[in-house]
């Protein structure tokens, strides 16, 4: 039987990974952005070829949590994988969405803060979406850094190539919002640290 702690973290990993595929159907693709990490590398290839996103996803994430399993406790491991699989399904499941709002100067603000709070769900559930989350994980482990700055390090050297296809003025735009995403994401660890203090 499930505790109430594995059931929590399960709870956090899946909403947080089905969140985070509805903003990008609903405000990063419509609209043109970029993003960092495994998922800008996924959204160039989507905008360059019309590879899925969900599948590109899935398989990148994939490969990397195999390369990323020494340094995984077992239970991060079994909770990324379960973010990868929710993060992949919600990407090909809410399709439907593209199109709904293209309006990139006010869609920056929700598409930041809605990606921030996603991978703070995954997060404060043990797990991550795979791409720069393990990155910044193993560079939090073992030089003490920030994850959300280091985060934004890895996406904005992942965006240099994209802004060669989506221009400068909606590069513009994701660079808004990954600071968005960043301050979001800080945010809400930091509080969620603050608020138990023993975690």
């Amino acid at each position: 039987m499930m505790r109430k702690e594995e059931l929590k973290n399960t709870a956090l990993v899946i909403l947080g990974s089905i969140l985070f595929g509805i903003n990008i159907n609903l405000f990063v693709i419509p609209n043109e952005f970029g993003e960092g990490g495994i998922t800008g590398l996924t959204l160039l290839l989507y905008y360059v070829f019309g590879w899925s996103v969900g599948l590109t996803s899935f398989i990148f994430n994939a490969v990397l949590l195999v390369l990323a399993y020494t340094f995984l406790d077992k239970k991060r491991v079994i909770y990324t994988l379960l973010s990868i699989v929710m993060m992949s399904l919600s990407l090909e499941g809410t399709k439907s969405l593209q199109g709904l709002y293209q309006v990139p100067y006010i869609a920056m603000f929700p598409a930041g803060i809605l990606t921030g709070i996603s991978l703070a769900m995954v997060l404060l559930g043990q797990g991550t979406t795979a791409g720069s989350d393990i990155i910044a994980l193993l560079c939090e482990k073992y030089w003490g850094w920030k994850v959300a700055k280091v985060i934004l390090a890895i996406d904005i050297l992942v965006l240099l190539p994209l802004a060669l296809k989506i221009g400068w003025l909606k590069t513009f735009y994701t660079l808004v919002m990954i600071v968005i995403i960043s301050r979001t994401l800080d945010a809400l660890l930091a509080l969620a640290k603050k608020s138990n203090p023993t975690s």
